[in-house]
């Protein structure tokens, strides 16, 4: 069965292969680049093992957790009980993370973390911002 899905996914990569050469001859950029970007994601996906889809999945997850608490800073305009100082410990981490992940060329553990940093960026500006008015 793997043999069998090796040779599927050769041929969905050689197939959209074909198009990016024949819209490339063409000039037709939108098409070209749909089936470029296409390409490149599918080629990434079809060199990943189960492990790198674990670490992915664990990522995301892990970046999406500190939304809810983004989300209610944001709606309630109140930030007096997120920590500043957990805060900026986390993102040195995560870009010590990215660091490492840069070092390794570890494409799951840049993004995920990446994405993590930004959120936690922002949360830290909105419990700056926020915490002006509740002194």
């Amino acid at each position: 069965m793997t043999r069998r899905r090796g040779r599927e996914k050769e041929r969905l990569l050689a197939s959209l292969e074909v198009r990016v050469k024949q819209y490339s001859r063409s000039g037709n950029k939108k098409e070209l680049y749909k089936y470029g970007i296409l390409r490149t994601h599918f080629a990434c996906l079809a060199a990943m093992d189960g492990v790198q889809i674990l670490g992915i999945f664990a990522g995301v997850t892990t970046s999406f957790s500190s939304i809810p608490q983004l989300i209610k800073v944001i709606k309630t305009k109140e930030a007096k009980d997120v920590s500043v100082k957990m805060l900026i410990v986390l993102i040195i981490g995560m870009a010590l993370w990215i660091v490492y992940g840069y070092l390794r060329k570890d494409l799951p553990l840049l993004l995920t973390n990446s994405f993590s940093l930004l959120l936690n960026a922002i949360l830290l500006g909105a419990r700056i911002k926020y915490a002006k008015g509740e002194k």
